[in-house]
């Protein structure tokens, strides 16, 4: 297996340093060719949109707003996502922060810690706990996330199922306590 590894990492340094010199478009034909001949199916991709300028405006005439492009795998903001999800809890806010940390921002950890917290609370609009450490233990004890290290906590398999799963999305309104009515009362017993 460690030949297979070596002789792995000497054809990558040997292709890129035959590579390396040559200018980009004739390393595209020359790795193009090499598919060919090695009988491997060429990556395909997908060449990006082109920019369409806009017409301009004839004078007097509003201008219409842009509406942007939703994102293909959810929201790329906190607050969108925070929405989306309707936490009624701190430790539920912290594991949709836990999970858009590891899976929708833009710069993944799979870490949450105090600091944070106050990041994203606050882009999340959402109140401070008075204690952000304290909040994490206690979003742990919820059990939705696992102790890394102190003060350093990843999200686990309850708190991922809670927020991918469990939690309001598309508009749905949030589970609400089910309410007491309708429930007989207690029998009185002899005394």
């Amino acid at each position: 297996m460690a030949e297979d590894i070596e002789a792995e990492l000497a054809a990558i340094k040997t292709l890129v340093q035959a590579l390396e010199p040559l200018k980009s478009e004739v390393r595209t034909r020359v790795i193009d060719h090499a598919f060919k001949v090695l009988g491997i199916a060429s990556p395909q991709v997908v060449p990006p949109a082109p920019i369409i300028p806009a017409l301009p405006l004839l004078p007097g005439q509003p201008s219409l707003p842009v509406a942007p492009r939703a994102p293909m795998d959810g929201p790329h903001d906190i607050l969108s996502f925070k929405e989306e999800k309707s936490p009624t809890t701190g430790a539920q806010m912290i594991a949709v922060v836990a999970y858009y940390l590891e899976h929708l921002a833009s710069e993944r950890q799979n870490f949450i810690t105090a600091d944070d917290i106050q990041k994203y609370f606050v882009q999340g609009k959402y109140p401070m706990p008075g204690s952000r450490s304290q909040a994490l233990v206690d979003a742990k004890n919820a059990g939705y996330l696992d102790l890394i290290e102190r003060g350093k906590y990843r999200l686990n398999s309850v708190g991922y199922n809670l927020v991918a799963h469990k939690m309001p999305k598309d508009g749905a309104a949030p589970n609400k306590p089910r309410s007491r009515a309708g429930k007989r009362p207690a029998k009185k017993g002899k005394r």
